[in-house]
Formats: structure tokens, sequence, C-alpha cells
């Protein structure tokens, strides 16, 4: 493929600019919707379309059998999108035509002109093997054919098959992706340049080709493959898969048969005798783990067609027909107690419906001790910021989920009824779902870590010293290697402003508000001293911080590299502890002249003036109370 740009994980810095949910700027950051779609048997995507003919077929990513598809604003004014093809992937089509594309568009009234177009090198200006303007838009699927059709050669050409669209709305969701694996390439177009957005989140671009000449009569294929979770006991313990199967030929098949490889070695077949010809078929199976003495660690689940009715597939036929996916294994024995949920909340104050959904938040918080809400703020726009939003949580919002706010992050870990690790807040509608959720992250990954908290605090200098600490069992390092942490403060009760809380917009309580990543965003590295580890941080307390509503939060995760895959997020173990009323003798440095002048400090070691409210003080050096 050409070398297109590349935004690589953290490799550029976030800028105030940055900070918004509109058009794309440097880090090309925006907003997705998902809305979710029921797996179930779905239409042949070669004949979705409906008004192909008997010799024409679709081919690329068709999103017939997503289950999610996703609505992305970019902004006003001309938008490019693109995917790119490889000469092995159309290798099995040499001589067919491409007569014309099929593509996905929304909202299309917002959309004054559109085109689509194949292209050699989509960054020369006007650089088109074949262009048709598309008249008469309709929501979601439309069809244009070209005046002149391209001739697949063989040749190992490659070429890019792209649309161009005008929208007169910053706010509308014309641009629509869709989930799964297939290896096209999803390419946009900004100031000029064009950047590749391939594994960043965001799905695939819903363009096909329409393909026309001597297709294939005997060709299935292999999508949607996943487990049920990415975590299995060695002993007594069974890999869930489902996959779709696609027939892409142009005859039914009576029959077919599916190869599995675990790791290489062929250790199952499954064989159906069910006709595929309209629709595809889905394929839920279980393997016995025990069957095949896996070691613990990460394994590879390969799945291959074998037959297809009753003949072995044809090798120009093949470069769809096998997936791939990894799953752990761990001793049942050799894990630890679960302590705490990591609840990321993606939010924002100038949009109305988070303070719909911070109740939820707040009402599961309080329904269950084990959640930790972080409430990560970011800015709706240059001319509507929120201010609670901090540089970090921009990284984490970016890199977690791509969704516009309200979305949740469980854990950092993929959750059903979710697109990799989250899902829009608009699709929960009430706490004990979001509970529901947590036991199932509690159910598919164990703890293989534990760590903890000691605080303590220098009043006279306002730093605030964390001792983090913990242990790990002997799977741990198997799965997490060395393992990274990461420790972050987050504060309760803070008013602000909240668009849509109609009783007085500044009186709106934030909870769980980020203030700041204390350690690295992703996580320092974890020195062992054998089993166990220990690492000290100091952190200043800002003006305007109310420590007595502030929590210390820290979670371990696998060492992120450098690419930041999205696989790697897995919270191991949480843990948090409340800053308020810390230990008298944790209160250190405090001079000596302060503290008996016969003034009174809280427990933060902070001085309290006039009428004082019921708690714990300290004067001349002892406790009192106040009731």
């Amino acid at each position: 493929m050409k070398k297109f740009l590349l935004i690589a994980a953290m490799a550029c810095a976030i800028s105030a600019s940055a900070q918004k949910f509109s058009k794309p700027t440097a880090t090309h950051r925006f907003p997705v919707k998902a809305v979710a779609v029921a797996k179930q048997n779905q239409a042949n995507p070669r004949k979705a379309a409906g008004k192909l003919a008997d010799n024409q077929m679709l081919f690329g990513y068709s999103g017939d059998e997503a289950q999610f598809f996703m609505q992305i604003p970019l902004g006003a004014g001309e938008q490019n999108v693109c995917i790119g093809f490889e000469g092995d992937q159309l290798k099995k089509y040499v001589g067919c035509k491409i007569v014309g594309i099929r593509f996905a568009l929304n909202e299309v009234s917002t959309i004054t002109s559109s085109s689509v177009w194949l292209s050699y090198d989509p960054s020369i200006e006007n650089n088109y093997i074949q262009k048709a303007n598309v008249v008469g838009l309709v929501d979601f699927w439309n069809i244009q054919n070209f005046d002149t059709p391209y001739t697949i050669t063989g040749n190992e050409e490659e070429f890019y098959v792209g649309m161009t669209y005008t929208s007169t709305s910053s706010n509308a969701y014309n641009l629509i992706t869709v989930t799964g694996n297939d290896p096209y390439s999803f390419l946009l177009k900004d100031e000029g340049n064009w950047y590749n957005y391939s594994n960043a989140g965001y799905g695939e671009l819903p363009i096909q080709l329409i393909l026309e000449g001597n297709l294939p009569e005997r060709d299935l294929s292999l999508s949607q493959f996943s487990t049920d979770r990415r975590y299995y006991k060695t002993e007594n313990d069974k890999l869930s898969f489902y996959a779709l199967v696609n027939n892409v030929g142009t005859k039914a098949q009576k029959g077919f048969a599916i190869d599995g490889y675990i790791d290489g070695q062929k250790s199952f077949s499954l064989k159906s005798e069910d006709e595929i010809g309209g629709e595809s078929l889905e394929l839920r199976y279980e393997v016995a783990l025990n069957d095949y003495q896996l070691a613990v660690g990460m394994h590879e689940l390969m799945l291959c067609v074998a037959e297809e009715g009753g003949l072995a597939p044809l090798p120009e036929n093949t470069v769809d027909d096998t997936v791939r996916t990894a799953f752990n294994v761990y001793s049942g024995a050799n894990t630890m107690k679960r302590d705490k949920f990591i609840l990321e909340y993606i939010t924002c104050n100038q949009e109305y419906s988070d303070s719909l959904a911070s109740v939820i938040i707040s009402n599961v918080a309080a329904m269950r001790p084990d959640i930790i809400p972080v409430a990560i703020h970011v800015d709706y726009s240059d001319e509507y910021p929120d201010e609670l939003s901090t540089t970090p949580g921009l990284y984490y919002a970016y890199y977690l989920t791509n969704l516009t706010p309200p979305s949740v992050v469980f854990n950092r870990y993929w959750v059903p009824g979710a697109d990799d690790l989250y899902f829009s807040m608009s699709g929960i509608t009430n706490s004990n779902m979001v509970s529901s959720y947590c036991d199932y992250v509690s159910e598919s990954i164990p703890a293989f870590c534990s760590v903890n908290i000691t605080p303590s605090y220098d009043a006279a200098n306002k730093k605030l010293k964390l001792s983090v600490s913990g242990m790990r069992t002997g799977d741990f390092s198997t799965l997490f290697g060395n393992g990274a942490l990461t420790v972050l403060l987050t504060e309760d009760h803070v008013k602000a402003y909240q668009a849509g809380y109609y009783a007085d917009n500044y009186s709106f309580e934030h909870n769980g508000v980020l203030r700041k990543a204390v350690s690295e965003i992703w996580g320092d590295a974890l020195l062992w001293n054998g089993l166990r580890f220990n690492r000290d941080y100091t952190v200043d307390i800002e003006d305007g911080w109310n420590l007595d509503n502030m929590k210390a939060v820290a979670f371990i995760t696998r060492p992120i590299e450098d690419d930041l895959s999205m696989e790697l997020f897995d919270i191991n173990n949480a843990t948090a502890v409340s800053l308020k009323d810390i230990a008298v003798d944790a209160i250190s440095n405090i001079q000596s002249d302060n503290v008996n002048d016969g003034k009174v400090y809280d427990m933060s070691g902070r001085q309290v003036n006039g009428q004082l409210k019921a708690g714990v003080y300290l004067q001349n050096g002892k406790k009192f109370i106040v009731k």
C-alpha cells in the first residue's frame, strides 16, 4: 500500500484546538455514535443491494453482517474518504470488471453534492481512473455505476475506492463506519493530507466494488469471528466462539466444513449439511480446553474453510477463508480476589445528555462499592470548553473510546453489547444494566495481582504522598509481563456548569472528576522484588481542590507499547482510597511553631476559621471532635 500519513499513538501532542468535537484537527479525533444491530442470519452480501444482476456481486466490507455501525460527524464542507485494495485481494476476480460502487451515507439531506471514484493514488489531485457524480442520494446504501468499467488485470495492481461529498452541517452524522475484521484500510483526507485510520477503533468504511463477469460459483468466506471472552481456565473450561459463514459465490452450496486450529495445530472440524445460498449462517461452537492441555499464556485460535459443497475450496478463492483470534488461559487456582472495577465515564458539561447519564453513574456507584467512577471531561468545542477537562483526560477519551459523550469504559475491557471496550450511554437505561456488565467482566477475567495505596499529607507544603504496593501470582508475569501501574486523583462534589440541568446550570454536582494523572498516563513500569512491588509518588495539591472530597485511584495493566493496541488495555486489579481524614500520624512536616499556636486545623492540616462544623479537628497537636 502507498505510505499515507499515519497518526501513531502518542506521537503528536494534543493542543487546545484538538479538544473539540467537530472537524478533526491535528490529532484527528472525531466522535462516533454506536448503534447496535442484533446478530442474526443476514442477507447474502452478494445480493444485499437488491438490484444486482446474476453476473454481478459486491466486494469489500458490506456491513450487512455487522453487529454495529457508527455515525461520524466530520463537519461542514467537502469530505473525502476511501479504502485501499491490494492485488492479492482481487486476484480471484481477474478478468472481471468493476462496473460501479456501493456506498453508505447518513443524513443525506445535509449533503449538497457527492461523487465516487477509483484512483491509483488519491494523494495526487484529480488522479482518477473512474469518477461518477451521484444523483438522488438516500440514507444508508447507495449504488452508482461508472460509464466505463475497469477490468481487473491481476498484475498486482493496487488502487483506492472512495467517495467525496459536501455537507452543509457541522453536526450531521454523514459518515458511517461498520465493525468487523475485514482487511481493508480506512483513509480520510484532512487539510490536504490523507490519514490512515485502520485499526484505530473507528471501524471500516462501507464502500464496496460492484463486480461483473465470470464470477466464482463456489466461494465461502468467514467473518465476525470472536470468542465469548478472552480468558479461560486451563481445566474444566470451554472456549466458546462465534463466526459468520458467507456464500460469496454465485451458486448455493449444499453443506460445508470448517477446520479449527489451536496454535497452528489442527484441533477439530465442524461439518454442516445446511444449504448456504441467499443468507449467511451463524456458526457457534465450544471447545473443551482440557482436551488440549494448553499452557498458561496467550494462544491463537484459527478457523478456515475446508469444504464447499463437498469439494475443497478453490485456491484462488481462499484469501478470505481464514480468520484468527487470540485468547488467554490461566491456572484456575492461581488467582486473587478482584478488589475494584474502574468505570471510566467520558463526559462533557456542554452536552445535555450527560446530566442524565451522571445520575446512572451515581446510582451504580452507590449500589456497588466495588466500582470506582472516573469522570473524564473533554471539551465540546473551542466556543464551549469544559473547565474540568484535562490533557490526560483527552488522551484517555481519544484512545479508549472515540465516542461522543456520554460513553463508558468498563475496566478497559471488552464487554458484551459493545464495540471493543466501550459503548454509548444512550444504550443504558438503568444502573442494574451497568452492574450486570461489571459482573460479566468479573467472571471473564480474574485478578492475578493486588494493589494497595497508603496516603500521607504534608499540609505545610500541600504535598500528597502516595505509597502504592501489591503482590502478584505465578501466572501474572506470563499473562501481563512486568505490568504497568497507573495512579490517578479524582474529586467528588464538584459544582460546575452542566447543560440540561435546568434547576441551576452552575449548581450541578460532578463526581469522580479526573483531576490529575499522577503516574504516566498509560502507567509506570513496575519493579518487582520477588512477588511484591512498591512505588512512591508525591503530588502537589492545587488550589481549588478539596482534599476531603478526593480519592487516590490505582490500577495495574499490561505495559502499553507505542502502538497502544486496544487489546492490551485490560485492568487486572484496582483500588481507591479516600483522602478525607488522613490519620494524624500521617500528617508530616508541619512546622513546629504552628503545632502549639492555639489555632484550629482540619485533618488535612488546613487552618479552619469561623464556626466549626461537625467533624474531627486538631489544636495544639491534639484531636478533638465537634458534634
